[in-house]
């Protein structure tokens, strides 16, 4: 695999050095003959027919409404009171969220008509922990110095890395 990885790697850095005659700018390629893909026979070779695909979530830290724990005379939920005023509204922060799913399959033709397909497939496969939800109850002490112990607090979280091994028949 390093063999693939040092051959891909020196192919790239070949065509990204023969560009430069043709103009190039903070490292992008401009040439458009020097973005072939390899064909289907060399891909075929070079990967001994496994195939490679994933999904990358990652998104920044949503806010949230700080509440008080009481109710107001409307019948929803009440936000500390700081010097007579109201704190704003999403003023406290969540987590960011990362999340890397990957799949490696092969395809083995069993017969010119039947087709055997075996897959790996990850999830969260860095294991990060993707909070979900938080405990958004500040309480009725003093903002922001006395809060309930629980504020904060992750109330729920995402699934954490799992693996999934399984098998298509085509035919």
């Amino acid at each position: 695999m390093a063999a693939l990885a040092s051959l891909v790697l020196t192919w790239a850095f070949q065509c990204a050095e023969q560009s430069v005659e043709y103009g190039s700018i903070s490292g992008r390629v401009l040439d458009p003959s020097h973005a072939a893909v390899p064909g289907a026979q060399v891909t075929r070779r070079l990967t001994n027919g496994f195939q490679l695909s994933g999904m990358l979530q990652a998104y920044s830290a949503l806010p949230f409404n700080i509440l008080s724990g009481v109710t107001t005379i409307h019948g929803t939920p009440g936000r500390p009171i700081v010097e007579g005023e109201f704190i704003d509204r999403n003023a406290g922060l969540s987590s960011a969220f990362f999340s890397l799913n990957l799949r490696v399959s092969r395809t083995f033709r069993l017969t010119p008509r039947l087709q055997l397909e075996g897959m790996v497939e990850g999830f969260n496969v860095t294991n990060h922990t993707n909070v979900v939800t938080r405990n958004t109850v500040f309480g009725t002490g003093a903002y922001p110095t006395e809060p309930l112990p629980a504020f904060g607090q992750p109330t729920n979280v995402g699934e954490p890395r799992s693996l999934q091994v399984s098998a298509r028949i085509r035919f």
